[in-house]
């Protein structure tokens, strides 16, 4: 598979970060944060595997367990028919976003998943608040994947590894900070509107601060936008794009006999699906976010009913070491390459995990310890996905693919509390054979980074 077309540096845009480009960054990767809250908000609501006066629930919160009178397995549909609906239903927006554009996208899952939020707030019955969850998992996607996707298209390819640093970032902020949201708002009802709110304001500002992004524009030849993208950062910016590159870009398509022979991009499902050069990486890529989907819900969603420390602590370390791992990846992309790192991020997940199951019961620290080095690993090896991802896909396919990969991964997360009722033996041993696969696969795709 050939590298893909830096479509922003071909339009004259500085290879490095500019004023302007910080400043999309910043407020794109707040949906990463957005995304994290509700996809996290079932570690305190509803504790996998929680039984209704069972030791797992946590003290001094206020459980939908107890609200509706919940019983095993009920309290693990609050996380099935999110993973569920993101499986069945979160590639769609996604294709939609190919054809319309990311940022309208950004902008109408933001608006929803904060007001579904709220009808959870005020759910009459768990029916009604399953419904909710549906909705919410089926705009996942969205937030996250084309989260990525708008500003790595903003972005030339030299820059989308110090990006995705804030990126990650702001997903540990959103992983975290339910924690301190938890024992603020002590109550699933109040805890809900709280995230409500400023999940809905950030659609407000995707609306009026941001500008579709750069290489969709120039994918789909709308070049009058494509100037006023180049207007508004070289106003604010002290390095300025090259017209001359522009300029030379925009001839072929200028005239109207070159306009009806050059079609217009192909953004139909079809397409992408049935070309070879496109399938191949989805599928590998697409194994690759089951395996970090099952590893990383499994241990994100089980950290409050971990046998040693405070629930709440335990949840808000395992965001934590998340934290590191933003940035040491980024930086080892660039340095070693795009494969390398996905290499060897599934390798260190995959060998701690595999050491696990044979710690001492007596040894509870050690056991600790490597528990938070397998969370850093699958968090950097996820990380590092969509990354990859968003380099490996054609711009007219881009966010469907990331999509789709992000959609089929929740296959892997509907698989976690089937696996986590397992011995740790079974467990961590399905986790640890999962992650070294990613690694033999990865060796079947090209590298991107320049």
């Amino acid at each position: 598979m050939a590298q893909q077309l830096d479509l922003v540096t071909s339009v004259g845009m500085p290879d490095q970060f500019t004023f302007y480009t910080v400043k999309i960054t910043a407020i794109s990767s707040f949906a990463w944060t957005f995304a994290a809250l509700p996809a996290m908000i079932p570690a305190f609501i509803a504790p996998p595997t929680a039984e209704k006066n069972g030791s797992s629930i946590i003290e001094g919160f206020h459980t939908i367990i107890e609200e509706f009178d919940l019983h095993s397995p009920q309290p693990d549909y609050t996380m099935d028919l999110y993973f569920l609906a993101s499986l069945l239903l979160g590639w769609i927006p996604c294709l939609l976003s190919d054809k319309y554009g990311r940022k309208i996208s950004l902008v109408l899952a933001s608006f929803a998943t904060g007001l579904v939020c709220l009808l959870c707030a005020f759910s009459p019955n768990y029916t009604i608040f399953l419904v909710g969850r549906f909705i919410q998992g089926a705009l996942f996607s969205t937030l996250s994947g084309i989260g990525f996707v708008f500003v790595s298209e903003s972005l030339p390819f030299s820059c989308h590894g110090r990006a995705s640093i804030i990126f990650s970032l702001m997903w540990c902020l959103g992983y975290i900070i339910m924690a301190p949201l938890a024992s603020l708002f002590s109550d699933w009802r109040i805890l809900h509107i709280a995230i409500s709110v400023p999940i809905i304001l950030y659609g407000f500002v995707l609306l009026f601060w941001t500008k579709e992004s750069l290489a969709f524009l120039v994918s789909n030849r709308q070049f009058d936008k494509v100037a006023e993208w180049v207007h508004a950062s070289d106003s604010v910016s002290s390095t300025k794009f090259d017209r001359g590159c522009l300029s030379t870009y925009e001839q072929e398509p200028l005239t109207e006999k070159d306009e009806k022979e050059l079609p217009a991009p192909d953004h139909s499902a079809i397409s992408a699906f049935t070309d070879p050069k496109i399938l191949k990486p989805l599928v590998i890529m697409t194994y690759m976010w089951i395996t970090d989907f099952i590893v990383y819900n499994g241990l994100s969603l089980t950290s409050t009913t971990l046998a040693i420390g405070d629930p709440h602590w335990n949840y808000a370390a395992s965001g934590l070491v998340e934290i590191p791992a933003s940035i040491i990846l980024p930086l080892l992309m660039d340095l070693i390459g795009r494969r390398p790192s996905v290499i060897l991020t599934h390798a260190l997940t995959g060998v701690i995990l595999a050491l696990l199951p044979f710690i001492p019961d007596s040894h509870d620290h050690m056991y600790l310890s490597f528990w938070m080095i397998s969370k850093f690993g699958v968090a950097a090896s996820f990380f590092a996905l969509y990354i990859y991802a968003a380099e490996l896909f054609p711009v007219e396919h881009r966010s469907l693919c990331v999509g789709t990969c992000c959609a089929l991964g929740n296959i892997g997360a509907l698989l976690v509390p089937s696996v986590s009722k397992m011995s740790p033996m079974a467990m961590f041993g399905i986790y640890s054979v999962v992650s070294l696969g990613s690694c033999v696969l990865t060796l079947l795709l090209p590298e991107t980074a320049h």
